[in-house]
Order: structure tokens, then sequence, then C-alpha cells
């Protein structure tokens, strides 16, 4: 069956390849985008010149109405906590405000996406508790009719706002919750006024100052004559405003892929967004597309624990490529394995079979998974557990053992950590003495070499800095596998760059912290860090996750992890934001994630031929 990437291309080269030049193609991600490119390479008449147009992707494209750019997420939540002491009596230590300072960001960025009025939601708790249920606007009743089909039950504001207002009883909790929200209204303005002096903004910032400046453009003024949406499934109020204006402009065009069996179709939350906007956004052209009556083959398997689904989707290529199912392994574009877990990923790799010579992956790996990370949370936790012992540091023979016991460590230096595992087990050691350690095992003092003040961040940031150095060098004296030094060392590079960029950062804005922040926050850094393969898309094997799919086709697909909370994915999102009034004002909720993770599924198997899906 033709994809639906292709089917566009075919239907634009076949009606307006000669005024393509000042095109403009939108796609959820930039992998949709690179095939849309080879698509219409092979659709363009023989013989026929044509100039490409923009292919770009909706980030990029909002991005273009801004004069603001994204800042980095320690400058956000750096500039935030100064704006929080500025409206308050006391001075909120940031080893307190960095825990809830990422919830207040994402909360900001979720009320400009969906463009809600900040002073309304965030108004004064006591005013609030006035509040009936009907305090909604016009608007708000037709955003909630729109995305869900229905009057939804809302009740009384009143039944959520009881157990916060203080009756006259003290209660510490309700009391700082209510202080909280008062100040939320003043600390959103001048959060974005700070950073808008500084021409520097957050996602949902950018979206929401591109949807206003949208309003007041002339079609002139756009800088396309025709804008192509393509591939799109749930959005935020400020894209659809976004969208709205360029349908209104006479300059939109939207696809929309909605192919599924009638039974999906009819009723499942997979089309439940989907419905709605093809009939406020049309298509121009008819894509005349096959229309999908069955499902593909599915196999499903079960598979004890994570490594037995790694092994068994080697042996499953290797099977697809003797019989054909893979036409051509050293190019196996139209095959696919999705890893709704990046914990399976660094195991599949070696687990390929050598028949996949080109394997691309379009992933990002999370650096806190990587064996680097787990030695360096180990040494740390060495160091955060030390105690001065007559004025000697010493560390405690525990979390010695964890650290030599490493993998990675006892690669670099195999026969030392035995010596040190012997010399603890002989003398039968409770505490051992840092100057000790580095004496009588010199190859390894970098590692017990104590920071003196876990407060300081210069010192903090200068040991990490040296022990990642120390292990990227070590590493490559002691590896005969240059395949797994080379990924090593890439893991090292991009933990480095992260704690460099914290430093940087941190250096820049004047913050006191305390007790072991700076370890923490190095912890944090790597933990919302992740490390991005590159890879030719076009060609090969393709390895992805499941955001990576949007709006692609595979004749054969292997999935693991089909198991509940991992796909789809059990996501709560920490907010101050109570789900009552998410309700009430438009914004994501819960029902959002199943709805778009059942939609990425049906999609992603309604045009293939063959799908396995594995669980443990």
């Amino acid at each position: 069956m033709q994809s639906f990437l292709s089917k566009i291309a075919q239907v634009y080269c076949a009606r307006e390849s000669d005024a393509m030049l000042d095109y403009c193609f939108i796609f959820p991600n930039k992998r949709s985008g690179t095939f849309f490119r080879k698509f219409l390479a092979e659709h363009t008449p023989a013989g026929q010149p044509m100039i490409e147009p923009e292919v770009t992707t909706i980030s990029d494209f909002i991005a273009e109405f801004s004069d603001k750019i994204e800042a980095s997420r320690y400058d956000l939540l750096f500039t935030l906590y100064n704006e929080y002491n500025r409206l308050t009596d006391e001075i909120e230590d940031f080893d307190r405000f960095v825990f809830w300072g990422d919830m207040l960001i994402n909360d900001f960025n979720d009320v400009d996406k969906y463009m809600v009025d900040a002073h309304e939601l965030f108004a004064n708790v006591k005013h609030l508790k006035e509040i009936n249920s009907d305090y909604l606007t016009d608007e708000q009743k037709q955003i909630i009719n729109e995305y869900w089909g229905e009057n939804l039950p809302l009740g009384s504001s009143e039944r959520f706002w009881t157990h916060v207002i203080n009756d006259g009883e003290p209660h510490k909790n309700r009391d700082d919750f209510m202080k909280l929200w008062q100040v939320l209204a003043p600390l959103y303005d001048n959060f974005r006024t700070n950073l808008a002096k500084r021409r520097l903004c957050y996602s949902g910032m950018q979206y929401r100052e591109a949807a206003d400046n949208l309003k007041r453009l002339t079609r002139d003024d756009v800088p396309y004559s025709r804008v192509v949406i393509v591939g799109f499934n749930v959005l935020s109020i400020a894209e659809v405003k976004i969208f709205e204006r360029l349908r209104n402009l006479g300059i939109a065009d939207f696809y929309w892929d909605m192919n599924f069996p009638e039974f999906i179709r009819e009723n499942n939350s997979a089309v439940h967004f989907i419905k709605k906007y093809i009939k406020k956004f049309p298509s121009r052209y008819d894509l005349n597309q096959e229309p999908v009556t069955t499902l593909p083959k599915v196999e499903i398997i079960g598979v004890p624990s994570n490594v037995g689904q790694v092994k068994l989707i080697g042996r499953m290529l290797e099977k697809m490529a003797v019989d054909g199912t893979v036409s051509n392994p050293s190019n196996a574009i139209d095959t696919a394995v999705v890893l709704p877990s990046e914990e399976l990923f660094i195991e599949l790799l070696h687990s390929l079979p050598p028949v996949y010579t080109s394997v691309n992956i379009t992933m990002g790996y999370p650096l806190k998974l990587t064996p680097m990370a787990a030695l360096l949370r180990n040494i740390v936790s060495m160091h955060l557990c030390a105690k001065k012992i007559r004025g000697e540091w010493c560390f405690f023979h525990e979390d010695i053992k964890d650290v030599i016991s490493h993998s990675l460590l006892t690669t670099i230096a195999g026969k030392t950590c035995e010596a040190i595992k012997e010399y603890l087990n002989t003398n039968r050691l409770f505490t051992v003495s840092a100057k000790d350690l580095r004496e009588l095992f010199p190859e390894l003092s970098t590692i017990f070499y104590p920071v003196d003040d876990l407060k300081e961040a210069g010192k903090v940031f200068d040991y990490t800095l040296t022990l990642i150095q120390f292990i990227d060098d070590a590493l490559q004296l002691t590896s005969d596998d240059k395949e797994r030094h080379a990924l090593e060392h890439g893991f090292l590079t991009r933990y480095r760059q992260s704690v460099e960029q914290l430093a940087r950062v941190a250096a820049k804005y004047d913050i006191t912290m305390k007790e072991n922040t700076f370890v923490h926050l190095i912890e944090r850094t790597v933990s919302g860090e992740s490390v991005n393969f590159i890879g030719e898309p076009l060609n090969g094997l393709q390895i992805m996750g499941v955001l990576e799919t949007r709006a692609l086709d595979f004749d054969n697909i292997i999935i693991p992890s089909m198991n509940e909370r991992i796909f789809p994915r059990k996501h709560y999102t920490r907010s101050f934001i109570p789900d009552l009034l998410r309700r009430c004002y438009g914004m994501a909720t819960i029902e959002f994630q199943e709805c778009i993770y059942a939609y990425y599924f049906y999609r992603m198997i309604s045009r293939a031929s063959n799908v396995t899906l594995l669980y443990d």
C-alpha cells in the first residue's frame, strides 16, 4: 500500500510542481520531513526540474514568527528563582526551590500553549471560593465541547477549594498553598517580562507569541504562498489558533492521516481529536487513498525479561532476512523496530544480526541509563556518605564495593578493583581513609580524592569534569573493543557537555546554594539529557522511539515492551494546576495522553503487513 507521505508528494508533484518554490510543508518531526523529500524526488516527472519547497517542523515554523529564542532549562530555572524571591518576604532556599521550580515552568508552558488567561487561572483562592461551576466563559465551554464532544459534568469548583481554604483553623499546608497561588499571577508576568527583555522565551511563550503575531499579519506578510500542514494529531490551542489564521488567510492546506479500519474509526480514542480537525481544517486535494479494511498479520509473543525480548528480536530479524520478509537486509528501510522503552536500546544494538549492515537510529538514549552514568552515580554517592574521622575523610566499605564492582571500572582497572576488595575483606574494614586508598592504589586515586566542600559549586564541577576525563582516558588505554569505546566516549562527551553547560549558567546567576545542591543539580541535569544518534534516515534498518513513527509507514514492524505502563506509558504530569481547572480551561489532561498514544499505535500498524508485539 502506498504510504501517506508518498501519496501527498504524488498529488503535489502532479498538480503543483511548477509552483512549489515558495510553498512550505510542515511536519510533526524532522524524520517525516526527510522521508517526504525522498518521495518528492521519486514523483517529480522525469526530465522536469523542480525547485524543492521549504520542509520544516512545527516548532521551527513557529520560531519564524517570534523574535525570541528558547532559553536553556537552567536559564529558565534560575530566572524563575530570582523573580520568585523578589515577590516574597522570605528568601527561599534554592535547595528547596529547585524541586518544584521545574513544575512551575511546565505549568507556565501549558498556560501559554493553551492560550489561557493566566490572571483568571491564578486568581486569589479566596475569590475562587466564591465561584460556582458556571464561571466558565462561553469560549471556554465551546473549547470543552469541541475537545470532548459533550458537556462534561464539571461539578462545583467549591468542591475542590474546600480542602484549600482555611475556615479559621490553623493549617500550615493550606496556608502555604494559598500563598503560592496568590503569587503565581505576578510571578508569571515578571518571569515572562524578564525573559522578553533578554529576547529569551520558553516553548509555550513562543507559541503564544506566534499565534498573537499571526493575527496582525496579512497574506502578503507570510513568506509562503501556501503552507501545507501534514500528519498532526492532537493540537494545543495555540496551534489551533495558528492553523485557523493560516486557513482564514487562504494559504493553508491540511492532510490528516486517519486511514484506519472502520471499526477503529467509529469508536476509538485514537480518532477522538482528529475527526474534529478533519472537519475544521479540510484538505485541498483528495488523496484517493486505498482504504484499510483489515488489520495486518499480528503476532503476539510473551518473553520473560528485557534481555529475552532483545535476543528474540535478533533471531526474528535473521529469519526475516532468510525467508525474504525483508527483501534487502543491507538496506532494510521497510522494517522498523520501535522501542517504547529506551532501556532495550544498547542490548538491541549488540543483538542485531550481521546481515543488517546498515542501521539508522533516530531516537535519544537517556544519559541516565548509560553504564558511565551509573558509575558516576556510585562514585558521587560514596562521596556524599563520606565522613571525617579524626580529621581524615573516610568512605564506607559498602560504598567502595559498589564503585569497584561496576563493570566499567573493572574494564579500566580490573586487577586494582580485585586488590581493593581483598584489602577490605582481609582487614575487615568498616570505613577506609581516602588517603590510604590513594596511597595503596594510586591507579584509582582520582576516584578516591574527596571534595572538601560539596556545597562549593566550583569544586564540585571541577571534580566531576576531572573524573569524566580520567574515565575517558583510561578507557582509551585499556579497552580492546574500539566500537564499545567509541560508544562510551560519546556518552562521556555528552555528560561533560551537560555539566559544563550547568557550570556556565550557574556562574551567570548570583544564587546561593546550601547542602549538596550542586551535586543533585548535576544528577538532575543528567536525568533530563539524552544522547542523540546520527544516521542516514533513508537507508538501513530503522530503530526508533514511538514519537519518531509519526506520519511514517513500514511493511514490517516489531514492538517490544508492550506491557501496561510502558506502552502506553503511564504518565502523570506533576502540576500545581488541579485537573478540574485544567479541564475548565481546555488544557491537557491525562485523557490527552491516552488519545495520543492510541492514535500512534493504530496509525503505526494500519499500513503494515507484518506486526510482532513482544511483552515481558
